[in-house]
This record gives structure tokens, C-alpha cells and sequence, in this order.
């Protein structure tokens, strides 16, 4: 947390204090705030997930999620049969 903090140019009880706000305390994690963390970080979880909520409709993830599953399947078939499922 530390090093994190210290990449994101803060100190690390701000940076709890804004990741896990408790009620009434005024830091919250501003937009500023997430672009150094996912630049500390190189986790680019947050983006994907903001273009999840707010930018992909359900037909979209349907689809999306109908070719991770293509791409998965082929793989989870030979696991089951290695762990004896359906052989």
C-alpha cells in the first residue's frame, strides 16, 4: 500500500482513507485519482468495468460473453474429461 501510495503521490492513509471511505469522511477517490492508480498499477480492470456498466448494452455482453464461452468451452471439455466428468 505504500509503494502504491507513494506512485500515486500520496500518502498511504490517504489513499485507504479514499479506497475505503467510511460515512461522512469527505476524501473520495476523484477521477484524478483512479487514472493514477491505474498508471501505478497497470490494471486496467476499472476502465473495462466503467465500459460494462455505462457503455456496452446487453446484447452486446450477450454476445461478447457467447464468444468468451466459444473460446472457453474446448478447454473446460478436456479439464472435465481429465477429472473423469462425462467420459
Amino acid at each position: 500500500m505504500k509503494a502504491l501510495a507513494a506512485d500515486m503521490d500520496m500518502s498511504s492513509s490517504d489513499l485507504g482513507r479514499k479506497l475505503a471511505p467510511a460515512d461522512g469522511d469527505p476524501r473520495r477517490l476523484s477521477v484524478d485519482d483512479l487514472v493514477r492508480l491505474i498508471d501505478a498499477t497497470g490494471d486496467l480492470s476499472p476502465i473495462y468495468w466503467l465500459i460494462e456498466k455505462f457503455a456496452i448494452d446487453d446484447e452486446a455482453r450477450q454476445r461478447r460473453a457467447q464468444a468468451e464461452l466459444a473460446k472457453q468451452l474446448p478447454g473446460l471439455i478436456a479439464l472435465l474429461k481429465q477429472v473423469g466428468v462425462g467420459a
